[in-house]
């Protein structure tokens, strides 16, 4: 056994290394083996080393400050397929936000109350949810330089912060409201397929925005990673069509099964959306006097009014391939009593 966390030597001499799995979200997919194809531990390391990016000649690691590692560690989660582009970019904004404000120190040399400093500097300038993103990133960093052998402990582990009210993601439509905004957006043919797409079928905007002619087929939808798209979890998930939706996608003139069903020729570049539709969104949303409706309201109204009708909470998650975790935190108080209940 070596004393790298992670790599190994199997029965046949060969060895491997599992990354570890700190820091990912609760019930995401353990990152897959890789096989470092020598025999030979010193080779292994060298490989290892190479596939993580790092210079063996570069000097100790204990030489690397904050926003050099962070760097590293960025780069080997994206080579490992854990992270999207736009995460990475988030990810690379608060960690260098971190280094900066604490005059990217050595790692080792990280404290709780600089952490806590960097936490009261942040609530001024940004909303609650990203001061908490921020931690959280940090916290994972120091996690992962944990198993390096860079640090003994982690600085962000225990903190102690103010529950966060996500008011704003409980927000959902009514039917009524719905099916006001459905009606305004028949205008615009395009914010028409994202609304239906969005309050019918659940389905994020960049999965709207990247949906092919491909995934939609009798009876489903079949949402998946394509060519220059990644589903937020990486796995495919199948929601059956609502009748009103399957009218509307058959009343549609469909596109080779590759082809995007929105602005086809609009190529995916660095913005994290290939097409934004959000301003003639807004603009249909204003115009029905519902300003705070957003893309994602519709994803949490079809949520919503799923519990509330007493659909199947196996069914609502994998229609909307969610943990049980974020289906207790936000649809399932909504669910219908049962009076089912006193009936013995």
């Amino acid at each position: 056994m070596s004393e790298i966390k992670g790599l190994y030597r199997t029965k046949n001499g060969d060895w491997r290394f599992q990354p570890s799995s700190k820091g990912l979200p609760k019930g995401a997919k353990r990152p897959a083996v890789i096989c470092l194809e020598t025999k030979d531990e010193n080779a292994a390391i060298s490989a290892l080393m190479k596939l993580r990016g790092l210079d063996l000649a570069a000097g100790r690691p204990d030489s690397r400050r904050i926003s050099e590692w962070a760097g590293i560690y960025l780069e080997e989660r994206t080579r490992f397929g854990r992270h999207q582009p736009q995460t990475t970019r988030q990810m690379e904004t608060a960690l260098q936000a971190f280094a900066d404000y604490l005059g990217n120190p050595f790692p080792d040399k990280v404290r709780k109350p600089d952490v806590m400093a960097f936490y009261a500097q942040l609530q001024g300038a940004r909303t609650h949810g990203t001061v908490h993103r921020y931690l959280r990133y940090v916290r994972a960093l120091f996690f992962w330089l944990i198993d390096q052998r860079v640090v003994g402990e982690n600085p962000a582990a225990r903190l102690r912060l103010p529950v966060v009210v996500q008011s704003r993601r409980d927000q959902f439509c009514s039917k009524v409201e719905r099916d006001r905004l459905l009606l305004a957006a028949e205008e615009n043919p395009e914010v028409q397929f994202v609304m239906m797409c969005g309050f019918f079928l659940g389905l994020r905007i960049n999965e709207i925005v990247n949906a092919r002619w491909g995934w939609f087929e009798e009876g489903h939808c079949l949402v998946r990673s394509d060519d220059g798209f990644r589903t937020k979890t990486g796995k495919a998930r199948m929601v059956p069509y609502h009748s009103r939706f399957a009218a509307f996608i058959r009343s549609l003139p469909t596109g080779e099964p590759e082809a995007y069903v929105l602005r086809p020729e609009k190529k995916k570049g660095k913005a994290p959306l290939r097409w934004d539709p959000r301003v003639p969104f807004s603009a249909v949303c204003r115009a029905c006097g519902l300003e705070w409706v957003t893309p994602h309201t519709m994803r949490h109204t079809f949520g919503s009014l799923h519990a509330m009708a007493g659909t199947p909470e196996l069914k609502i998650r994998r229609w909307m391939g969610i943990t049980q975790q974020t289906l207790d935190r936000h649809y399932a108080g909504l669910a219908p009593d049962d009076a089912a209940v006193s009936a013995i």
